[in-house]
């Protein structure tokens, strides 16, 4: 975004660049800025904005016209809880007849706004299919143990979280050793195809 210009002259600019009609322009700058909560700021140098306003802007950008494809790279990246919410919820509200492409690290995103996941590494394809399968890859491989038990080399330990005063490791094994087995996540699933578990 050009800092020294407007919101709306920022829009302006990117709408002469994809060919929109002049005379639906300002109706189509108006309806993008409506859906990312920014109608208000319409006159606004980019420059005054928060980095979650400027965001959304892009957002603003990439929606301008009614586009069948976008690719969001990071969206949320550096973004507070709020705006994080914001984003899903305007992916929610424009994603209708589009192709959504998001290139992110962050699970939640993933769960919350993706219908198809494709996992890469290398620039190979090491796993697609749907939320639900990618979390089955991870079925019987996911472990809660007791914080102080011994730590086999080959676990992958997740993350440590207390629960009523004792702690515990959340681990991910490809043997079960009799402890208690947890139903996987998206994120499991993910670390057990990076990983090869």
């Amino acid at each position: 975004m050009f800092k020294e210009l407007t919101v709306y002259d920022n829009l302006r600019y990117f709408g002469v660049l994809k060919k929109i009609p002049k005379e639906s322009l300002d109706i189509c700058i108006r309806e993008s800025l409506k859906k990312v909560n920014l109608e208000e700021k319409v006159g606004d140098k980019v420059g005054t904005l928060s980095g979650g306003m400027i965001r959304r802007l892009g957002i603003a950008q990439a929606i301008l016209g009614n586009p069948k494809i976008i690719i969001f790279d990071e969206p949320t990246a550096g973004l507070d809880p709020e705006e994080r919410i914001r984003f899903k919820n305007i992916l929610s509200s424009i994603k209708e007849d589009k192709i959504i492409i998001i290139s992110t690290h962050i699970v939640e995103d993933v769960e919350a706004c993706c219908d198809e996941v494709i996992i890469m590494s290398d620039g190979k394809i090491l796993k697609s299919g749907s939320l639900e399968e990618i979390s089955s890859v991870a079925n019987g491989k996911v472990f809660e143990v007791k914080q102080g038990v011994k730590v086999d080399p080959n676990w992958y330990i997740e993350k440590i979280f207390s629960r009523d005063g004792e702690k515990f490791l959340r681990i991910l094994s490809d043997k079960n050793q009799g402890y208690k087995s947890l139903k996987p996540t998206i994120e499991d699933g993910y670390i057990c195809i990076l990983k090869g578990i």
